[in-house]
């Protein structure tokens, strides 16, 4: 269990954001691949927290589509849904458009220079064959747009969205 969780130690972060956030990526990537069995005890245990703090977590990627939590038969990760996938992109494109939008309407807010920067980026990652960090670059290339409309907020929203077609993306 120990290989994906990473340390965490952000002073303003509640012990059930830094494991949301340390099993949301090894979810997401693969670490933890679908049908997995994970336990709250272990992972309290490899935290060095109580299981309380888990069990929010798990809470929260269950309502996000990413645990089955099923009590007296155990926890695991949820396979990739097509379902979720086509409802993913729909809230995705429904948000990243009316963001684009706003941004259109406010042309002053576009950051050319950050935009291109990242763009440049994006190409170095692909001429290096780093499909990990070229999608970490589009990640921060679309947060861009969305907070240069002025709609920042909107931007989690997308990232709970998006986790279904980034797990796609990790295979």
């Amino acid at each position: 269990m120990s290989t994906f969780i990473q340390t965490l130690q952000v002073a303003d972060k509640s012990a059930t954001s830094q494991v949301f956030q340390v099993l949301n990526r090894a979810i997401i990537t693969l670490q933890l691949p679908p049908g997995e069995k994970v336990s709250e005890a272990e992972i309290a245990k490899e935290f060095g927290i109580s299981r309380q703090p888990v069990r929010d977590a798990f809470y929260r990627l269950a309502s996000l589509g990413l645990l089955n939590i099923r009590p007296q038969r155990g926890t695991t990760i949820s396979f990739i849904s097509e379902q979720k996938l086509l409802n993913a992109r729909f809230a995705r494109t429904a948000l990243e458009v009316e963001c684009l939008r706003t941004l259109i309407e406010n042309p002053h807010n576009i950051d050319h220079q950050r935009l291109e920067f990242l763009l440049k980026e994006q190409s170095k990652a692909i001429k290096k064959g780093d499909s990990i960090e070229f999608h970490e670059l589009d990640n921060q290339f679309h947060k861009a747009l969305v907070q240069m409309s002025g709609h920042e907020q909107i931007w989690q929203l997308i990232t709970d969205q998006k986790a279904h077609i980034d797990r796609v993306c990790y295979l």
